[in-house]
């Protein structure tokens, strides 16, 4: 588990409960064939501003991430763009797109679970949320969950790789097929170097932390 500096309004207690309400709504997303992601959003006094859950095959639309599905919903039943006492619950690791709108939104906390090692912007492949240039700093923990959030994500890639290479082998091969399969590519949980360094100094393995 990793974290910024900067005071949370969760106890570690209250992060686990808050972040399985985001796995259920993962698990929703699943079921309907998308990328099982989900997100949660909880003002400061433990009001419930907003579930969501990743739409974007559904929906057909590029920013329908749980993270801006959220994001929205908050805004709609606020009647405010700004949701500075705010924490976001979500079961991967913002993506540059959602970070930034999380920023724009003064977002006080993202909690996330499984770290995404392709485009996550809070810490894997960016420190967004740590950028002082910016007007607002965005407190994050990353980990919470994990290896939990990490499974629902690789169970979900080895069975849409199984499904189209079945197809692909029906249809008699063929270039869209090849692309498709490629896209779907495979979840690994794994951490920022630094986190990975410090499990490997007490042989926790990599990819999980000691909290799961």
């Amino acid at each position: 588990m990793s974290a910024s500096p900067g005071q949370s309004y969760f106890s570690p207690e209250e992060k686990l409960q808050w972040m399985q309400l985001a796995l259920q709504q993962a698990r929703l997303a699943a079921g309907l064939g998308e990328v099982p992601i989900g997100a949660v959003l909880v003002s400061s006094d433990k009001q419930v501003l907003g579930l969501a859950y990743n739409r974007r095959e559904l929906d057909q639309d590029v920013t329908a991430h749980a993270e801006m599905l959220v994001l929205r919903a908050a805004n709609r039943k606020r009647q405010s763009w700004r949701l500075s006492d705010c924490s976001l619950f979500v079961t991967l690791e913002p993506c540059f797109m959602c970070a930034a709108a999380i920023q724009q939104a003064r977002i006080h906390e993202v909690i996330f679970a499984a770290y995404d090692p392709k485009s996550g912007a809070v810490c894997s492949h960016g420190h967004f949320f740590d950028d002082h240039r910016l007007n607002h700093q965005v407190c994050w923990t990353g980990g919470v969950l994990q290896a939990e959030a990490g499974e629902m994500l690789q169970t979900f890639f080895r069975t849409l790789r199984r499904r189209n290479k079945v197809r692909e082998q029906q249809a008699g091969g063929g270039r869209g097929r090849r692309r498709q399969l490629a896209e779907a590519g495979a979840y690994h949980p794994t951490e920022p170097a630094a986190a990975r360094d410090e499990q490997n100094a007490s042989d926790q393995p990599v990819g999980l932390s000691p909290a799961d």
